[in-house]
């Protein structure tokens, strides 16, 4: 899975990383790590995707790195990307236990840093209660 994918006005870029991560920028591309690729399913894939197309579909721009290091509203940035992931998963009749799932792969991860388990574990525990509602 080399280079770069097509998707409407979006761009999907397989980014040369063993860790396992995503990212978003303002102009439509969606980065996903080799380290991530290598974790996720198809439909932990698709997961993934949705959530940064979340960040992208609300205007949040660079959503992955800008995230990642905290900042921006953080918590409310995840939390809605994640809620249009679910909506987007359903619509494609895909699980949208496969983003909880997702979190779960990259949290345990040995490249992930350490300070960003706790907030996969929360995300992780909102998004399986929420769905489990619906």
């Amino acid at each position: 899975m080399d280079g770069a994918a097509e998707l409407g006005k979006y761009r999907i870029k397989v980014l040369d990383d063993a860790r396992p991560y995503a990212c978003s920028w303002s102009d439509g591309v969606i980065g996903l790590s080799r380290g991530l690729l290598h974790l996720m399913d198809q439909d932990e894939t698709a997961a993934v995707v949705g959530h940064e197309l979340g960040h992208l579909l609300s205007h949040q721009g660079k959503s992955g790195i800008w995230s990642l290091l905290g900042g921006n509203n953080w918590t409310n940035n995840e939390e809605q990307a994640d809620s249009i992931a679910v909506v987007l998963l359903r619509h494609a009749c895909i699980s949208p236990l496969a983003l909880p799932h997702a979190l779960a792969k990259v949290r345990d991860a040995p490249q992930s840093p350490l300070e960003l388990k706790a907030g996969l574990d929360q995300r992780i525990d909102r998004l399986t209660r929420t769905i489990a509602r619906d």
